[in-house]
């Protein structure tokens, strides 16, 4: 048997090299950690923001009570003319077939509440997104160009927009992210290899499971990713690698199935959600939601943001020898924005014309991104000090765009094109320079983050509704930093109050309609709970005439939800107004929510046909 003595090699004392690596590395993992919340307080980041369309509010009901819902609103109690507009139960149901962005929000909020368990799941959200981008950039091109992917996601307003709502592009836009990161990541064949395909079969998968239209570009993803490996390493390299991540998708939808089951109770969302995508592909629906007029685009500035990313990545990967992972990244970027205009302009796809549809393009764009300013500094990379100017650039251009005047209004034409070419122009001129013209590069990356940002948040054009076109609703892109998130947090914190008033359903199929007296953007959001497009009776509550009163007899409404934010509700006048359907007044409350106020009446119709609600 062989002793060691102190002397021996094998056990010689750790040394002050390696001491010096373990506390930086705790450094580095805190401040990975930590990154978010410094975001937050330094460039404001809006941690939440007023949705423009009823979908996160419908969300929302799902995160606070699931079982009321799907109880309530049965449809069998719907007449026909509803149904020929949301669909059969299946798709009608769709925002409860979501368990990718669901589960993880229910528990979230059981956990932490309406308002910490909607901030706790957002920081999570960001976690990972900028861990593996991190980790990506680092191994690729040093750590400088790691901390370059967490300031660009963190202070990139689409990101921020989409992470600000309850509508499922918050989560799919980071596992997107954080999925494709691993997807691509370097490192030795065996199991740490295995651990990087299943954790970005895990992510890919969930972002599936949030917004089907991401199966789109999880496909592209996956197929360049499957080609290169077959180019590099063969044909059963490929499969191998296909395996494991069909392998963890089957797993994490399994494992989305039991979350569903046990916190929406829904097992089988895969069904349902197939059956909804394909009767919100019928021709009738795509009519309703899908613009047949592509001039749309031409407002939309901060789409431009996307090819001319892709445009300056193929100019820069042309002329230079870059690694591996960012050829491939590039190469998603590129072919996930051909195939969402395809589909868009070319088919009955929507990828592009809704912000929060084309909000997860930009996962592998800002990836793309990362590539371009890392090549344009990479003579920055190995100095200790200057490799953290590129991400030093990217706060100081989100700061400076805080602190400036609104950007004015920007279409394609001829402002929003000529910007985008010169993001091209600048990254062709650098390329074909030599690398060691550190100043070059520097400028040049300046230049592109400023660009970039003022399309990003410069604000659609004023214009009449052309025909032909869906209403889009305004981004709000240029509030994402440097914004207030008060008022809104205040308002999410009032509905689900709303929701915690009026009583939960007791029987399959209980129909109930809401009015509001005065309509503003909180109201979108209050009528929104109870689905505004069908349920919404669109009289004043002080005024409910014949009309009103036709429609919950035709409805067979069993309650209506009457409300208001002005702090006039009068119930006895909606009670002498109702008197012919025998109304019965269950509860009413005056709530408050910092600045924002609702009061609201639950009025029941005892002599409504069918199963009667008793409270």
């Amino acid at each position: 048997m062989t002793v060691l003595t102190p002397n021996d090699p094998a056990v010689a004392p750790t040394t002050a090299q390696d001491h010096a690596a373990g506390r930086w590395r705790i450094v580095e993992v805190g401040l990975l950690l930590a990154a978010p919340a410094l975001a937050f307080l330094l460039l404001r980041l809006r941690a939440m923001s007023a949705p423009m369309l009823p979908d996160p509010a419908m969300t929302s009901v799902y995160l606070w009570d699931p079982g009321d819902l799907a109880r309530r609103y049965a449809q069998s109690a719907l007449p026909a003319q509803v149904l020929n507009y949301i669909g059969p139960p299946a798709a009608y149901f769709r925002w409860g077939t979501r368990p990718g962005f669901l589960v993880p929000g229910r528990l979230a909020y059981l956990a932490f509440g309406t308002v910490p368990g909607f901030l706790a799941f957002r920081y999570v959200l960001a976690l990972i997104a900028t861990v593996p981008a991190y980790v990506l950039g680092k191994r690729c091109y040093g750590v400088g160009v790691g901390a370059l992917a967490v300031c660009l996601v963190l202070a990139s307003p689409v990101v921020v927009t989409a992470w600000g709502t309850d509508f499922p592009d918050s989560a799919a836009v980071s596992y997107i992210l954080g999925g494709l990161a691993c997807l691509v990541m370097p490192t030795q064949l065996g199991p740490a290899r295995r651990r990087w395909q299943l954790a970005a079969a895990v992510l890919l998968t969930a972002a599936v499971w949030s917004l089907a239209t991401t199966a789109v570009l999880v496909a592209v993803a996956v197929v360049v990713v499957a080609l290169r490996t077959a180019v590099r390493r063969g044909l059963v390299a490929m499969l191998a690698e296909l395996l494991w991540l069909g392998i963890g998708a089957v797993a994490t939808t399994i494992a989305l199935g039991v979350g569903s089951w046990l916190l929406l109770g829904r097992f089988d969302y895969v069904v349902p959600t197939i059956q909804a995508v394909l009767f919100l592909s019928t021709p009738a629906q795509t009519a309703l939601w899908h613009s047949t007029n592509w001039r749309w685009a031409l407002g939309d500035a901060y789409l431009l943001v996307l090819p001319a990313t892709c445009l300056a990545w193929a100019a820069l990967a042309l002329r230079r020898r870059i690694p591996s992972p960012a050829v491939a990244i590039g190469i998603v970027a590129t072919l996930q924005l051909a195939v969402a205009a395809v589909g868009q302009f070319g088919g009955s796809l929507q990828l592009l014309e809704e912000h929060y549809l084309s909000s997860p393009l930009w996962a592998a764009s800002l990836l793309a991104l990362t590539v371009v300013i890392a090549e344009l500094t990479r003579s920055l990379t190995q100095h200790p000090v200057a490799r953290w100017l590129p991400a030093a650039l990217v706060i100081a251009v989100a700061l400076v765009s805080e602190a400036a005047p609104p950007v004015p209004a920007l279409g394609w034409l001829p402002w929003g094109a000529a910007l985008a070419a010169f993001v091209v122009a600048v990254a062709a001129m650098i390329a074909v320079l030599p690398r060691r013209l550190p100043a070059a590069g520097t400028v040049a990356t300046v230049a592109i983050l400023s660009v970039i940002m003022v399309l990003t948040v410069a604000p659609k054009p004023s214009s009449a509704q052309l025909r032909g076109t869906v209403y889009d609703p305004p981004t709000g892109y240029q509030g994402a930093l440097g914004g207030s998130w008060q008022t809104a947090a205040d308002d999410y914190r009032l509905e689900e109050a709303v929701r915690r008033v009026v009583p939960n359903a007791t029987y399959q199929g209980e129909q109930l309609v809401d009015c509001l007296s005065d309509y503003g953007s909180f109201g979108t959001q209050l009528v929104s709970l109870f689905h505004a497009s069908i349920n919404y009776l669109p009289y004043p509550c002080l005024t409910l005439g014949a009309v009103a009163r036709a429609a919950i007899r035709s409805r067979n409404v069993a309650q209506l939800v009457a409300m208001t934010t002005d702090g006039r509700l009068d119930v006895p006048v909606v009670m002498r107004r109702l008197a012919r359907l025998h109304p019965r007044l269950l509860r009413f409350a005056s709530l408050r929510s910092g600045t924002e106020s609702v009061q609201l009446a639950v009025i029941d119709f005892p002599a409504a046909d069918g199963p009667q609600y008793h409270p």
